[in-house]
């Protein structure tokens, strides 16, 4: 069947596909007019993610195009004297909303059109309010001048959203308030919700305060009437108002939620005694399957129950977490029944904590640690335990004494042959030379291992000497499976 008679539901799957690749979507829209009316939605839905804060040009062409699809009428109030329209109505093809990200495109553009009134930002959201009726995703970060869900339409296009992230600070706290008041009685679709409370802009992390007792009544109110919430991702809050939120906010979702990220949180009150058993609050998610912890500190994950169950957990992350303890770690891999998939712990962790997953997760497909003087040994007898690992990511600091400096060699006797991806981050450049790199390369040769995914970085003449890595890899390794490669930042094909 030639590509310009493909049934549309094969486009979609094709663009679904290219959702990430701007090129190609491009590309799409120039097949025939079969495939442009189909392309076009795919790539305007939301067009602002595919360039960066500092591509001005962009933003000015993107913002130009959406005042142009606004009425007549609606041009003249604002002075806008574009007098063409657009092909489509490129303002009822987003998914997304984000005032914020809007109000600083307009921003850009309105240095060179002085003589517009500030409340085009509004204008505009409002339009694309009214106009779309398939919003699916609603970022409020930052100082929100109106209230998004007061706007005309917003009780019936907002009540379909279903990822909502707010980021918000100590001052903005009373606008905010009134906003999870209206969003709690509109939006109860949600699947996903991300919650940022900034204490300080710029954020301090040694100074995170105790969110206020209305925002977090209001927070909770917006979980509670969620229908069918999975995710939750949390960050820089007090552990005791992460608490208090996953208790009363979440009992509606115990068995809905099967994600929960928390990063930032910081036991801020008593440094020595905790308010928080996290292990018995997440024990209420009867099919949590992943949780993440990143850069959190002083929290307490004692448990006060002897029959925890975790058997839906596939996915544990925990990175760069201060005074982290490790009876958590052990908790959920002994009571995941071996279902654990991805585990990456990034952390210094000791031997004791690498011989209990060595016992309770075979089944590891995507593996990621950090070596050191204690656990290299029993590191090697895991990856060399996993049959299924096809992703491997292994870090190298500066705390490696003790560790032979043949340890990349015994990591290539020890993979797996089905390894695809194999990440190396070395911060310690008298462990790893060039000859231990040479020799890890030709074992993986001899072996057959075809990697599709090679990625080394950190501080080390591997790096900084990149081009005589490249040399090395293409002389002592067959790169042609190899989809990407990348030496420090910089991508070789």
């Amino acid at each position: 069947m030639a590509a310009n008679t493909l049934p549309s539901v094969c486009i979609r799957i094709i663009l679904e596909i290219l959702s990430k690749d701007v090129c190609s979507l491009h590309t799409c829209i120039l097949m025939n007019r079969h495939w442009c009316l189909i392309s076009i939605n795919k790539l305007w839905e939301n067009p602002f993610k595919y360039f960066t804060n500092f591509q001005k040009k962009r933003r000015l062409q993107f913002i130009t195009v959406y005042l142009r699809c606004l009425d007549p009428r609606i041009k003249e109030s604002l002075n806008i004297k574009f007098q063409d329209n657009t092909t489509f109505d490129y303002i009822g093809f987003l998914r997304s909303v984000n005032p914020d990200f809007i109000k600083s495109c307009i921003t850009i553009w309105m240095t060179e059109n002085v003589e517009f009134p500030k409340i085009i930002v509004e204008v505009l959201c409002e339009q694309i309010i009214i106009r779309s009726n398939r919003l699916k995703n609603l970022e409020l970060i930052g100082d929100q001048t109106f209230n998004i869900f007061k706007l005309a339409n917003a009780e019936r296009n907002l009540s379909t959203i279903k990822s909502f992230k707010f980021h918000f600070t100590y001052n903005q706290s009373e606008t905010y308030n009134e906003i999870l008041f209206d969003a709690t009685k509109i939006s109860t679709l949600i699947r996903n919700i991300e919650i940022s409370y900034y204490s300080h802009y710029p954020l301090k992390e040694e100074a995170i305060q105790a969110i206020p007792n209305d925002c977090i009544e209001n927070i909770i109110k917006l979980l509670y009437n969620q229908k069918r919430l999975s995710s939750l991702i949390i960050k820089y809050l007090d552990d005791f108002s992460l608490s208090i939120i996953l208790m009363k906010g979440l009992r509606n979702n115990f068995n809905n939620v099967t994600k929960i990220h928390l990063y930032c949180i910081k036991n801020i009150i008593n440094q020595q005694k905790n308010h928080i058993n996290l292990l018995d609050e997440l024990q209420n998610f009867k099919n949590i399957q992943q949780i993440k912890i990143e850069k959190c500190s002083n929290l307490s994950f004692t448990s006060n129950s002897s029959d925890l169950e975790f058997n839906n957990l596939v996915n544990i992350t925990l990175n760069d977490n201060e005074k982290f303890p490790q009876e958590f770690i052990k908790t959920l891999v002994r009571n995941s029944n071996g279902n654990v998939k991805k585990l990456t712990l990034l952390d210094q962790y000791n031997a004791s904590i690498y011989s209990d997953i060595l016992i309770y997760c075979n089944n590891l497909q995507n593996f990621s640690c950090s070596i050191n003087d204690d656990n290299y040994n029993i590191i090697l007898s895991i990856i060399y335990n996993l049959k299924n690992l096809k992703n491997l990511k292994i870090e190298f600091f500066n705390n490696c004494d003790k560790v032979p400096k043949n340890i990349l060699t015994k990591i290539g006797i020890e993979i797996p042959n089905i390894l695809q991806a194999f990440k190396l981050s070395i911060f310690n450049d008298l462990l790893i030379s060039q000859e231990s790199f040479i020799e890890f390369l030709s074992i993986c040769f001899k072996r057959k291992i075809l990697f599709k995914n090679l990625k080394i970085t950190g501080w080390c003449s591997l790096i900084t000497n990149n081009k005589d890595t490249y040399q090395l890899i293409l002389q002592h390794y067959d790169i042609k499976n190899i989809e990407k490669l990348q030496i420090g930042c910089i991508f070789f094909k």
